[in-house]
């Protein structure tokens, strides 16, 4: 109705694109609760309970070599592949696999070369009836021995910790052990359980790419003298 003075009031009108836009806005919300609700994956983590497994180191396989007056022990697929009683009372154990074949222990029992030389060195010294080192075995004899050999002699004599013992300069890729004491050149000395004393000259080569000395530690340790 028309009255004079007053200016018609104005109707705001909800301009015609608002509904699409709201329409396209709520199914988009929509969907993005439903996505949420009913399609994002359920995981379920479950950890199991943990397993411990116990793993004991136990030693390799050895067995005792039995002789008349000592035993020791060696690698079980070892041998005594010989034993002479002249020039000297010589016992020569060795290993018989592919992989050990190239190493040789040798025991001399008292009758002992006193012009062996070696290349290589470990001190020994009595303990009860049986033997224990003073370190572990030396470096080639040649890289610390000075001097020269003298005219008919088999070694140069050297030092290793304080002991005496004779270091094959002619032949520093032989890679052979040998033993000594303070007792003397080439023996240790050692008194056994059945009162008797005798002296022992040890040797180890060992021919194969890399040496390893753990057979021969392992002998030594086990050395005992009846």
């Amino acid at each position: 109705m028309y009255r004079m003075g007053h200016k018609p009031k104005k109707t705001r009108r909800i301009p015609v694109w608002i509904w699409p836009s709201a329409s396209l806005l709520f199914v988009a919300l929509l969907l993005i609760v439903l996505n949420y609700l009913f399609l994002k994956p359920k995981t379920t983590i479950t950890q199991s309970a943990a397993v411990t497994t116990k793993v004991t180191a136990g030693d390799a396989a050895t067995k005792v070599f039995d002789e008349p007056s000592f035993t020791l022990k060696l690698p079980s697929d070892w041998k005594l592949v010989d034993h002479f009683v002249q020039p000297y009372n010589l016992y020569r154990f060795q290993g018989t696999t592919k992989t050990n074949a190239g190493r040789i222990m040798e025991v001399y029992q008292d009758v002992i070369p006193v012009n062996f030389a070696v290349n290589r060195v470990i001190q020994l010294e009595p303990s009860g009836n049986q033997i224990s080192s003073v370190g572990s075995v030396s470096d080639n004899c040649a890289d610390f021995t000075k001097g020269t050999k003298a005219p008919g002699a088999y070694g140069v004599l050297a030092k290793w910790q304080g002991t005496d013992f004779l270091c094959d300069v002619d032949n520093t890729q032989r890679n052979v052990v040998g033993t000594s004491s303070q007792g003397g050149l080439n023996k240790v000395v050692i008194k056994g359980d059945s009162g008797g004393t005798h002296a022992f000259f040890f040797t180890y080569a060992d021919h194969s790419i890399n040496a390893n000395y753990g057979s021969f530690y392992a002998a030594l340790s086990s050395f005992t003298v009846k």
